[in-house]
């Protein structure tokens, strides 16, 4: 279980520097732009820029951005590097509000770089403390760990307060599952705290450690650091903790199966997380709680529902472009058309080492009748007999195994004609509706399995998805690593391939959301399915091992829908849904780019 982290404490790091005056101008919003009005100086309209930054930085994101940059406009004539780099601090901390944090850490590493050149050690404690947020944001715990621990030498050399270091020293720890660590420097960051008497981050400490109990699944004793937390949140009334107070008081609760209670807590964390940028942690965790909550209590429709609004809002922050690793798993048929293959071989020796089996017989039969020995005869006559219908038998086995596997990799079709002429011609379809599936977040899921669980759970997954086409007149295609294709209206030409595609991936989509939920344990993949309907030419390729493909440009359009499509949603092209629009509910969403294609009309659909 991933632990929030009170983002606003977090943000707050970079005013320990000196460079922006506390106190010049008053907090009032109204005072502070009329003041902006009337500065002409860059480097004092940074002063003030900055701190209407920290008064939109909650309420309004996009004010709040927007005068970041604007101050980092006048940082390019303001001649003073100290107030350059904290307008570069700023703008990098609201693009990390944003959750974009690739765009945060170019500009910590702009602010790092001119703090560096003044000699600026506690405002390079702070933007080495915001680094490593950013990375923990791209979940790289190990780079987070390494610039938390650099702010921690500073600050122990100046020593100033190392509560927030120890802090976040802790964090990433527990991320890492390193939970004994993790409890370690977040005591410390507490005795720190109590001994500066700075009682307005305990909660936050005591709700650290009780993370980390969660996440060693001793729950009872979560519970006691949380009644600590909420203690302190309530009495220093900090509102901005306590969603995610009572989030995690929901989680142990349900692990304890007390779901009245987890349930009660959960619809607190929701509302008190409602509505709040920066607890957006918080709030898809109360999302996930509120659906885990109902499914225990018996009411599926909302379970479903709020699992829904979770994975759409889990969706939703993943603005950070992640780069999927090229791994590659051999998911393929060639293990069985090697089997089909000797399967053939083996057919062939069998059948004439029994032929000359059966001769020898014959003639040594043949010898003893000779000689007069009827008997032997007789008994030579049953034996041969006997032999030549084992014989047929097991050819018979043998054949028909080879038949299965062939059909197995070919459509019907296919392989009789590949077995009569021994080829197969490639053939034009005017219509066909091609599916595919690619599961997103394949390489996190990855990285928590071995080779051989990760294995399994593709071929569990893609098993399921087979036995779903098995309900409709569609044929499979190939798997391609996590990604799966299938086609209606080929081999064998209908008239309802588009319907019949369209309830597959439904089915399909709705087994994944369900087995997530079964799981239990974030370890599902989730999905994503595009469709798109239109001609192709299917026919099989190779001499030895066979494969049967379909090409055409509207193969690479499917393969648009699904990469230009949402994680729980089935996304079709302006084409499907001119034939699908009477017998499902569609919902446009406009002309989306997609790549090498121009803009093209997207649709979800869902059944009516």
């Amino acid at each position: 279980m991933q632990r929030a982290f009170s983002l606003l404490r977090i943000a707050m790091i970079v005013l320990l520097t000196s460079w922006l005056p506390m106190n010049s101008y008053a907090s009032i919003k109204d005072s502070l732009q009329n003041l902006l009005k009337h500065e002409a100086d860059p480097c004092k309209q940074i002063t003030i820029q900055s701190k209407l930054v920290w008064e939109f930085l909650y309420d309004d994101i996009d004010k709040a951005e927007y005068y970041a940059l604007r101050a980092v406009a006048n940082a390019k004539k303001c001649p003073d590097k100290l107030g350059k780099s904290y307008a570069y601090q700023i703008l990098g901390t609201t693009y990390l509000i944003r959750n974009l944090s690739s765009e945060a850490l170019k500009n910590y590493f702009t602010s790092l770089k001119l703090k560096e050149e003044v000699g600026d050690s506690v405002g390079m404690a702070g933007v080495l403390n915001n680094v490593g947020i950013a990375y923990r944001y791209l979940d790289d715990y190990d780079n987070a760990l390494r610039y938390y621990k650099k702010s921690l030498d500073i600050t122990l050399k100046l020593k100033k307060n190392p509560a927030d270091d120890y802090h976040n020293i802790s964090l990433c720890y527990n991320l890492k599952g390193e939970h004994k660590k993790a409890i370690k420097y977040e005591r410390k960051a507490l005795n720190e705290y109590l001994l500066r008497k700075d009682s307005s981050e305990v909660a936050d400490c005591y709700m650290g450690i009780s993370y980390d109990y969660i996440s060693q699944n001793k729950f009872e004793t979560a519970i006691e650091y949380l009644d600590s937390a909420y203690f302190y949140a309530k009495q220093f009334e900090q509102n901005n903790i306590l969603g995610g107070i009572y989030v995690n008081y929901a989680t142990c609760y349900r692990q304890l199966h007390n779901y009245p209670k987890a349930l009660d807590y959960a619809q607190k964390g929701y509302e008190a997380t409602l509505g709040h940028t920066v607890n957006f942690d918080w709030h898809k965790n109360a999302l996930n709680e509120l659906s885990q909550a109902h499914a225990n209590m018996g009411n599926m429709k909302k379970a479903y529902e709020y699992h829904v609004r979770y994975a759409d809002l889990k969706d939703s922050l993943l603005n950070e472009s992640k780069v999927k690793e090229a791994t590659q798993l051999e998911m393929t048929y060639d293990f069985e058309k090697e089997q089909l293959a000797d399967s053939l071989l083996h057919s062939q020796e069998l059948k004439a080492e029994q032929t000359k089996t059966a001769n020898e017989k014959r003639l040594n039969v043949l010898l003893f009748a000779i000689g007069g020995l009827l008997f032997l005869s007789l008994i030579g006559a049953v034996i041969a007999y006997r032999n030549k219908r084992k014989s047929a038998k097991i050819i018979s086995a043998e054949r028909q195994k080879s038949e299965e596997l062939l059909l197995n990799i070919l459509p019907k079709e296919n392989a009789i004609e590949l077995k009569t002429t021994g080829s197969s011609k490639p053939r034009p379809y005017k219509s066909v509706t091609i599916l595919f599936t690619d599961f997103k977040g394949f390489t996190m899921v990855a990285e928590q399995l071995t080779a051989e669980e990760l294995v399994n759970e593709i071929d569990y997954c893609f098993k399921a998805f087979d036995t779903i086409l098995e309900n409709y007149s569609i044929e499979k295609i190939k798997t391609i690593g996590d990604a799966y294709m299938c086609a209606g209206g080929l081999p064998t030409e209908n008239n309802t391939h588009h319907i019949d595609v369209v309830n597959a991936a439904i089915d399909i989509r709705d087994w994944m959301l369900q087995y997530k939920v079964d799981r239990k344990d974030g370890l599902a993949f989730e999905i994503r399915i595009g469709l798109h309907t239109g001609p192709v030419v299917a026919g099989i390729v190779g001499t030895k091992k066979f494969a049967y493909d379909i090409w055409g440009d509207a193969v690479n359009t499917a393969a648009r829908m699904e990469s230009s499509g949402e994680v729980g949603k089935v996304n079709i092209s302006g084409t499907t849904y001119e034939m699908v629009k009477d017998d499902f509910t569609c919902e446009y969403r406009g002309k989306i780019e997609a790549k090498n294609k121009g803009n093209i009309d997207m649709y979800f659909v869902e059944r009516a």
